[in-house]
């Protein structure tokens, strides 16, 4: 039986406690026995300067040792490709160590006996590039020593689109770093900016790994990742595009091979507006729910948000407000300019809680005082079920439909869990805008503030997208929704053939109706970014259970859903996974609903209750109203920790209890190669052929299809072979 392996690194770089997690690591620190100390990587530091494609990054960090003994080591980091190693420093309590640059073939050698003695196969994405190496000065128990590393890279450009790559390489299983305890604090998350000068804008600032907060000032631009780095993703990786255009378009693509389709996503980014003057004026209507269930603290809240949003509006915009419960009431029955804001506050402030619902003749008057002249929206806010009026809520749909003759848009706020999720997301998905749920002990206030601050000004509307030259499939989003004031549109989709294509996007671009041609070469084979994908298939995913959830349940529908979520590992309300530790090598992956023999490990997600698909109100429904909306706009991929299923090069693998990982592809008529882990067989290998690193560095034991045979890497196997035998097994 298969042993889970060890990923042993010393110096820890994300992750909060030791319990039940794992974490990321950048260098190592390793004694003269190659095996790695109990050493904690605090105060951790990432700073780039990007000027014309060229960045200085710096690494500061404090090493601290928490042992009774005193330690002392040397310091190995990765460069990343590329690098000038004329500029790379490291500094130990401010003063310069010496140091010294390994070659490739030193590296690779070093690399393979760090392999070998830590057991960390994810070294090898690194291989093939130069290592610094460098003396770490003893450090005393419960002492800490204050680093500094530095070094300069010219950054990849492709066309419009610049690529920064820092690597945070390795990995730590959490309870095995020499001495370790559950519960000892292993260290903090990096803390990473960028910042970019450049004449040209600075545009479509993407990251698969990170969430970004972008700060413009000037011709700098700020960038800070937050979050938890994704656990497989061995580098923090930054993508942006340099243009003057009207639209910005950065396009990343993933084929693994000819013979299957390929993937894209398309970011399309309108000019940076520094001015938001130069917004165009719109018209804004806010309806408010006052019935009684909104008595006490919820109409407190809420009446402090509107008066937030009358605040800002801008100066040549007009607004409306609408107070509902068991009827509708109007501040005016017209809209009116700012000069009435005063008067808009006095209406406000006198509202109070009591009577029915009537979500319907509220929403008839809002949408009444709307007309062509400027983009119109709808903010909407309820607490409750329609209970008065017309109370049925496809009836309210299509009500909704047939009064918005401005194609105007309906943002709704569901507030707490008893409001019909249908209803909301429904008045929001036809009119192109998005629904928002505010939870019980979630202040309304500030929820909608934020909200308001995101939206107040729109730069893009009314976009429309089509596409000539090699055809484009399963595009999401199928309708694209409006951009707002640093936003950027995200479009996924899938093509047969590689070639080129023109991608036309129609809109209003801040007032003015614009139209703009992308020019896409899209490539026969693209194995890199095989984030884009996931992407896609999470965003696919997302389109057809919005579809279920409000047209019924279509057994296409599900099916799809169903292919996507097995083919791309992704939890969804129609697929949780069951992996039973067999004695035979291959687990075996069943239903959910088959027999559950002893010490199966059930993997679901509580975020897709599957009962939750047909219920419209309630807290499971909001629920899962979120979570659908989460993969609609899906950016940042990791692998859900809830589910055994990754994707490699279209090839889907299974984790099992024991952590190794095993195809899922028919392997009957496949010749078996055994691969003994860290052999000289095992390194020539994935030096010959570097397309199979990706299912390596999965583990010591793992199992994959590789040019139509079965390569099984373990403790056993073949421990030697030259490049003609591995060339006549598996071709050049």
């Amino acid at each position: 039986m298969w042993t889970k392996p060890l990923l042993l690194l010393a110096i820890v770089v994300a992750g909060a406690t030791a319990s039940g997690s794992s974490a990321l690591a950048q260098g190592w620190i390793l004694d003269r026995s190659a095996r790695p100390n109990e050493l904690q990587l605090e105060n951790h530091q990432v700073s780039a300067l990007i000027n014309h494609q060229v960045a200085t990054v710096t690494v500061s960090a404090a090493i601290r040792n928490p042992s009774r003994l005193r330690l002392e080591g040397t310091f190995l980091f990765p460069l990343p490709a590329g690098a000038a190693v004329s500029a790379f420093t490291l500094k130990i309590d401010g003063e310069v160590v010496g140091g010294e640059l390994l070659p490739a073939k030193e590296a690779r050698r070093t690399y393979e006996e760090i392999v070998r003695n830590v057991l960390d196969p994810a070294l090898l994405e690194w291989a093939d590039g130069n290592l610094f190496r460098a003396r770490v000065f003893p450090i005393d128990p419960g002492a800490s020593r204050e680093i500094t590393l530095t070094y300069d890279l010219v950054l990849d450009r492709t066309a419009e689109t610049v690529r920064f790559v820092h690597p945070l390489t390795g990995a730590l299983s959490a309870g095995h770093a020499g001495p370790h305890r559950d519960g000892q604090t292993l260290g903090a998350a990096p803390r990473v900016t960028v910042e970019i000068t450049s004449d040209a804008d600075v545009r479509n600032l993407y990251s698969p790994t990170n969430k970004l907060t972008v700060k413009r000032s000037g011709a700098s631009t700020l960038v800070e990742a937050g979050g938890k780095l994704d656990e497989r993703a061995r580098s923090f990786v930054l993508y942006y595009s340099l243009s003057r255009d009207h639209l910005a378009a950065t396009l990343l693509t993933h084929r693994p091979y000819k013979r299957r389709s390929g993937y894209f996503m398309l970011m399309l980014d309108p000019p940076v507006v520094r001015d938001s003057r130069r917004v165009a004026p719109r018209d804004i209507v806010f309806v408010l729910d006052t019935s009684g269930s909104m008595a006490g603290e919820k109409i407190a809240q809420a009446r402090e948000a509107v008066s937030y949003a009358l605040d800002r509006l801008g100066e040549d915009d007009r607004f409306g407000l609408v107070a509902f419960s068991s009827d509708a009431n109007a501040f005016t029955d017209e809209l009116v300019s700012t000069a009435e804001v005063d008067d808009a506050h006095f209406f406000v402030d006198q509202l109070e809680a009591r009577g029915g619902t009537n979500i319907n003749e509220a929403l008839a008057k809002a949408l009444a005082m709307l007309d062509d002249e400027r983009p119109g929206t709808i903010v909407f806010l309820t607490d409750g079920l329609p209970s008065t009026g017309v109370v049925m809520p496809k009836e309210i749909l299509q009500n909704a439909r047939a009064n918005n003759t401005t194609d105007s848009r309906i943002f709704a706020f569901g507030v707490g869990y008893d409001v019909n999720t249908d209803l909301l997301d429904g008045l929001a998905t036809d009119s192109r805008a998005f629904a928002e749920y505010i939870g019980p002990d979630e202040n309304i206030e500030e929820r909608v503030s934020s909200f308001y601050d995101r939206v107040r000004y729109p730069v893009m509307t009314d976009i429309t997208i089509a596409s000539t030259g090699v055809r484009l499939s399963e595009l999401a989003p199928r309708r694209p929704s409006d951009l707002f004031l640093g936003d950027a549109l995200t479009l996924t989709g899938r093509y047969a053939r590689a070639g080129k294509t023109v991608i036309t996007v129609k809109g209003t671009l801040n007032g003015v109706e614009t139209t703009q041609q992308v020019s896409l070469d899209l490539p026969d084979v693209m194995r890199d970014d095989a984030f884009v994908a996931r992407v896609w298939a999470t965003r696919r995913i997302g389109v057809l259970l919005e579809s279920i959830r409000l047209e019924g349940e279509n057994e296409a529908l599900i099916d799809e859903i169903v292919a996507l979520a097995k083919e791309f590992g992704i939890v969804t309300p129609y697929t949780s996974y069951l992996v039973t530790e067999d004695e035979a090598r291959f687990a075996a992956v069943r239903e959910l609903d088959a027999l559950t023999p002893v010490g199966a490990v059930v993997r679901r997600s509580e975020r897709f209750a599957p009962e939750a698909m047909s219920e419209s109100s309630g807290k499971d429904a909001v629920e899962m109203s979120k979570a659908i909306w989460d993969l609609k706009q899906a950016r940042v991929i990791r692998q859900d920790d809830e589910t055994p299923l990754i994707n490699i090069l279209g090839q889907n693998l299974v984790q099992t209890g024991s952590g190794n990982w095993l195809t899922q592809s028919n392997t009957e008529n496949a010749p078996e190669w055994n691969l003994k882990f860290g052999s000289q067989a095992y390194f020539a290998f994935f030096q010959m052929y570097p397309d199979a690193r990706a299912f390596l560095k999965l583990g010591n034991e793992v199992a994959f299809l590789f040019r139509d045979q079965l390569v099984v890497v373990d403790a056993t196997g073949t421990a030697s072979a030259t490049p003609t035998d591995l060339r006549s097994r598996f071709g050049s």
